[in-house]
């Protein structure tokens, strides 16, 4: 091996050691896990980007074998009754681990109202593994039969990609969860699905990003629901706005929101080799999109 390769494999395994340790403190073994039986065998993954509101408007139509997963706030727009999605994933910390402004937290506790109150037909909701420490969350959407809790481990794994993916198949950890795309396509993943197909995956952002006079970076992060949350207080307003540090008020650095899109971006390419060792297609519908880990269909529509 040459010193390139030597140090490359050296900076894997301590990435590898760093993410066995996260596992062992932060993941716990009774949650996600592969469905004995599926109604169908592929997916359709509902994104939060401003082009699935050209398929909600003209298409909206679910080709027949296909389950569909949204995400986020969806549950809060007009067409959430109307996909009636089977499957439902919000990864995002702030939702349980607190906001500094209140209209946000109630912006997001008021997602939780739509979906206990609308949704009649069965639906799977993943979280992470830490949401059901907030018992008050958990007993209130117990409420609703129709909604079922699973949860998973959004531990980051990172190093040698054998025992990444070793780790992946038992649900012990996820590559880099920035977007909550990356989780959701993980759990189509592990659920067994043969064929994932994305919309709303725009992920656009540099076309939105700019530095304003105050040295803050603003950036627009365009949703196909914004008609539907014009307030000005509203976290989802399409305006540009900061990108925040986690539940905080605090901005984050031009070079910190590069970092957080590159490990997304990186996080799809992982997530297309563990999808081809398990033998299941990944193809993006989103026309436009800046994934470049997916295939895109042979008819480009």
């Amino acid at each position: 091996m040459t010193k390139e390769q030597i140090s490359k494999y050296t900076e894997q395994f301590i990435r590898t050691f760093a993410s066995l340790i996260k596992v062992l403190y932060l993941s716990k073994a009774d949650t996600l896990k592969q469905s004995a039986t599926l109604r169908s065998d592929g997916c359709y993954i509902l994104g939060n980007g401003p082009s699935l509101k050209s398929f909600l408007e003209f298409e909206s139509n679910i080709p027949e074998g296909f389950s569909t997963m949204a995400v986020n706030y969806f549950a809060g727009t007009d067409s959430y009754e109307k996909i009636k999605p089977e499957f439902y994933t919000i990864i995002s910390p702030e939702y349980w681990k607190g906001e500094e402004d209140d209209s946000w937290k109630n912006e997001r506790k008021q997602l939780f109202v739509h979906m206990v109150e609308q949704t009649t037909w069965p639906m799977t909701l993943f979280v992470p593994v830490y949401a059901r420490r907030d018992e008050e969350w958990v007993s209130y959407l117990s409420e609703n039969q129709n909604i079922k809790i699973e949860y998973i481990n959004t531990t980051p794994i990172e190093g040698l990609q054998e025992i990444s993916f070793l780790l992946y198949r038992y649900g012990l950890g996820i590559p880099r969860p920035h977007n909550v795309l990356v989780g959701s396509i993980f759990i189509a993943i592990l659920k067994g699905f043969k064929e994932i197909r994305l919309l709303g995956a725009d992920h656009n952002w540099l076309e939105e990003m700019f530095i304003g006079e105050d040295n803050i970076v603003y950036i627009g992060q365009k949703h196909f629901y914004d008609e539907q949350f014009k307030d000005r207080t509203s976290l989802l307003r399409a305006d540009p706005k900061p990108m925040y540090v986690g539940g905080s008020k605090k901005p984050r650095k031009f070079h910190q929101i590069l970092e957080k899109l590159y490990y997304t971006f990186q996080s799809y390419w992982e997530l297309r080799e563990f999808a081809t060792r398990r033998k299941i297609k990944i193809i993006n519908f989103t026309k436009g999109s800046y994934i470049d880990a997916f295939e895109r269909p042979e008819n480009g529509s």
